[in-house]
């Protein structure tokens, strides 16, 4: 009983990694998405849902990613957030529908205990990380 207990336990504490797309109406042409950009906007979710104190929420910008050249795929980010905190993030993320004065579009596309499953092309992904 106390090892499924701590199991239980473990799992419950686990964190998982929210791959987002981000369509950023604030960005400029020019200007690409960053994991700083992905943090920022993730803050901005949880304070104008939450509030500063309730949405106060640790989470990693694991990477962000562009849409590629020609316009193929779309930008996106994958945060890692504890996986006590996972439903305030994706309620944050789904109700932001302004970043800095223009219209956003954040869309939650996969939630996973792993990071792999959510590389479709796990070497595009490792290059932009280095």
């Amino acid at each position: 009983r106390d090892a499924m207990a701590s199991a239980s336990v473990d799992v419950a504490s686990a964190s998982v990694y929210v791959k987002v797309n981000m369509h950023l109406g604030a960005l400029d042409a020019g200007a690409r998405l960053s994991a700083e950009v992905a943090a920022d906007v993730t803050k901005a979710a949880l304070t104008q849902s939450f509030g500063c104190v309730h949405g106060a929420v640790p989470f990693d910008v694991v990477f962000a990613v562009e849409a590629g050249a020609g316009g193929e795929g779309e930008p996106a980010a994958v945060i890692k957030v504890d996986a006590r905190d996972r439903e305030r993030l994706l309620a944050a993320l789904a109700l932001l529908s302004a970043y800095k004065g223009s219209a956003c579009a954040l869309r939650v596309t996969q939630v996973s205990h792993h990071l792999p499953p959510m590389l479709h092309n796990p070497q595009k992904v490792l290059a932009h990380l280095h």
